[in-house]
């Protein structure tokens, strides 16, 4: 599996999670204002900055009208007093008449000013229920002002908890999305890595099988990887065929080490393998786990199946040996009267027919290999 790359982006989910938040960003509530606030400041200072209490006579019409209805009504009484005092003498005028008249004006304009305590008071009272006025006013506006502040910092409260909300799902959606971008691109990196190191595995044993079966003149595993022709493959099989004049070189069973590996030599070369493990094909027959010969590799049982059933057969050794790409190999039988060969480069025992057709180094034994090895190649 190749890597493919490709750049994060966000899902559609994602996206039309990020503009509803922006949407509802642009909804925020501006700056706070009170409709009333001119009148709201024109009644503070109205309230706060008033002239300080001064009160002057003069200035009280209703004090002056008391004053006029004083002074009024002690004329009319100063012009009763001296003509009853008139009448008493004779109804002429008279200096007791005079003085008696006086006295009763003079008690009138003292009246007025006993009077003017009460409306020195009553001035005092009504500026002070002035600026009870004046302050009510103010309060009024201001509780007003403070109503819609709160109304106001309740809808910014609510607009700000609907934003974070909004703005902690988009970026809730944008993480995942990471997360999963993340984790696919850490998969497709090891699956690549993965399928490369396989398909290096593959090739490198494939190269070592070719290689071992090239070693015995079959070069079809060369023909598979590197493309021969069958034209290229007949001269390689021609140089090889000609090259046998030499001893041919195969895997030879030398020791088991400490660790109960199998040790071979190959050439002037040792190798080690598990136990189980085929040096020509580096696989394992099924049959191991029922038993192997000395070289730890070779199965001395072979499983057949008899109507419908599998059976294991324990092998033996008959004494007659054959050739089977171009190495010698025991004859061996199984107690039904089959005979087998050990075939090395394929892993597993051949038929090698019935019992009484075959003896030791006979033609009819070597035209039975003959077969199978001419079918292998």
């Amino acid at each position: 599996m190749a890597y493919n790359y490709r750049p994060y982006q966000d899902s559609e989910d994602t996206k039309k999670k990020y503009q509803a938040y922006e949407t509802h960003k642009a909804t925020r509530p501006g700056e706070y204002t009170f409709g009333k606030q001119a009148e709201l400041d024109s009644a503070r200072d109205a309230w706060q900055n008033r002239d300080p209490f001064q009160y002057n006579a003069a200035d009280d019409g209703m004090y002056q009208q008391m004053v006029d209805r004083y002074i009024q009504q002690g004329k009319m009484a100063m012009q009763d007093t001296m003509g009853q005092a008139s009448t008493m003498t004779g109804g002429y005028g008279n200096t007791w008449a005079q003085n008696a008249g006086q006295q009763a004006y003079q008690g009138y304009l003292n009246g007025i000013n006993d009077m003017a305590p009460q409306y020195y008071q009553m001035a005092l009272d009504r500026y002070q229920m002035e600026g009870e006025n004046l302050y009510n006013q103010y309060a009024a506006l201001s509780a007003e002002d403070q109503m819609a502040y709160g109304r106001y910092m309740d809808a910014q409260n609510l607009w700000q908890a609907q934003n974070d909300a909004l703005k902690a799902e988009a970026d809730e959606s944008r993480a995942f999305g990471w997360q999963q971008y993340a984790t696919d691109i850490a998969n497709q990196q090891w699956q690549a890595n993965f399928d490369a190191n396989a398909a290096a595995q593959a090739r490198q044993e494939a190269e070592s099988s070719a290689a071992v079966k090239a070693s015995f003149g079959d070069f079809s595993g060369y023909q598979e990887l590197h493309d021969l022709t069958d034209e290229q493959v007949k001269q390689l099989q021609d140089q090889w065929e000609a090259s046998q004049v030499t001893t041919p070189t195969y895997y030879n069973f030398m020791r088991t080490d400490g660790d109960g590996n199998y040790v071979f030599q190959y050439g002037d070369k040792e190798y080690t393998y598990g136990k189980g493990v085929n040096p020509y094909t580096n696989d394992v027959n099924p049959d191991v786990a029922n038993g192997v010969f000395a070289n730890g590799y070779q199965p001395n049982n072979i499983t057949i199946e008899v109507n419908g059933e599998k059976r294991v057969y324990p092998l033996e050794i008959t004494g007659a040996s054959d050739v089977i790409n171009g190495k010698r190999q025991p004859i061996y039988r199984t107690e039904d009267g089959k005979l087998w060969i050990w075939d090395d480069l394929n892993n597993q025992y051949r038929d090698y027919g019935e019992e009484e057709k075959t003896t030791t180094g006979s033609s009819a034994g070597g035209n039975r290999l003959g077969q199978l090895t001419n079918a292998y190649k």
